[in-house]
């Protein structure tokens, strides 16, 4: 466990030191997110640390990972969307063009995965079950950018899936040596740029870093998920899958444009809801994404157990559903 270790420590001291260095340059490019009636901030903060980010987490896999031609791929994919957001972070891109980078990047990493592995133990054609899995990855991706609208959510939400993940592939074991690596990685990057992010903020990670990261989450997942955790996986990402997913579905109801921002996230009602007429309150509402990580985690490692694992799938799934329909029953009209 010491290598892991290492990598995670290596991410977070390169992630927080190059977002440091970064910080007077965004602000001297003025690259500033100014709030709107849309937004969950207050004050213009400036944004786009995804380059330091992809610092601290590639940084950590070149000196700790072993090479390979994945590696290589999945790391070129996180540099292409990383630079796709940078570019959305300066000028907005049309929706159109940002899902099609997305989808043959995702759509490379899906091809570099191992051919004997299966989610359905070929039982379905390999062709149809790689089609699910890009576009699961896709929306993995834009998730993550759904969902980077308070202080340090994403921060901790990578730091929590990046954790159980290297511990799930500890457990599990696995052919793939860079596995954990990536994981302690993602993990201590997140760690890193909380120094920076959490409430009260000093600046955003934007489109640079939340698309990035939304994709090395995605293959952590992925990677769990085939060789059959994939309770395990489903757990681990279950604030933002669930929050997205749901979201997503009532605006679609709605007729609402899908891709338009708004404030409908329970992340962002319970932020609007603890702020009260102070507006919104960033921290309580991130402790609130802690306490429920922390539960889904153990979940999570409790369902690698065969035996335990339906069950701890009920556990996780109440509990999200209840933190779901409270935040719904105390903020109705956000």
């Amino acid at each position: 466990m010491l290598i892991p270790i290492g990598a995670a420590l290596t991410a977070m001291a390169l992630s927080a030191l190059a977002t440091g260095w970064l910080l007077p340059v965004l602000v001297r490019r003025q690259l500033i997110d100014a709030p709107n009636d849309r937004s969950s901030h207050l004050a213009p903060k400036p944004r786009g640390a995804g380059p330091a980010l992809m610092l601290g987490l590639l940084g950590s896999v070149v000196v700790f990972g072993v090479p390979d031609i994945r590696a290589g791929i999945l790391a070129i994919a996180a540099i292409g969307l990383c630079a796709l957001g940078f570019l959305d972070d300066q000028r907005s891109l049309s929706a159109r063009s940002r899902l099609l980078v997305q989808a043959v990047l995702a759509g490379f990493c899906v091809l570099a995965l191992p051919a004997d592995l299966s989610l359905s133990g070929h039982m379905i054609p390999l062709v149809a079950e790689r089609f699910v899995i890009w576009v699961g990855w896709i929306w993995v991706i834009n998730l993550t950018n759904f969902m980077d609208g308070i202080d340090g959510i994403t921060g901790v939400q990578m730091g929590f899936v990046g954790l159980g993940a290297c511990l799930a592939f500890g457990v599990m074991g696995g052919a793939d040596p860079n596995a954990m690596i990536w994981a302690a990685a993602l993990c201590g990057t997140g760690m890193g740029f909380l120094f920076w992010n959490w409430p009260p903020s000093h600046l955003f990670m934007g489109d640079s870093g939340s698309l990035p990261l939304g994709l090395i989450s995605g293959a952590l997942s992925i990677d769990m998920a085939l060789q059959g955790a994939w309770i395990s996986a489903f757990l681990l990402n279950g604030v933002f899958w669930s929050d997205a997913t749901i979201t997503l579905i009532r605006r679609a109801i709605a007729g609402e444009v899908l891709w338009r921002a708004h404030r409908q996230h329970s992340y962002q009602r319970l932020a609007q809801v603890l702020g009260g007429a102070n507006g919104v309150d960033h921290h309580r509402a991130l402790w609130v994404v802690i306490v429920l990580n922390a539960w889904l985690l153990l979940f999570a490692i409790e369902a690698l157990e065969p035996d335990r694992a339906m069950t701890a799938l009920a556990f996780g799934t109440v509990l999200l559903a209840a933190y779901h329909l409270i935040v719904e029953r105390i903020n109705p009209k956000a």
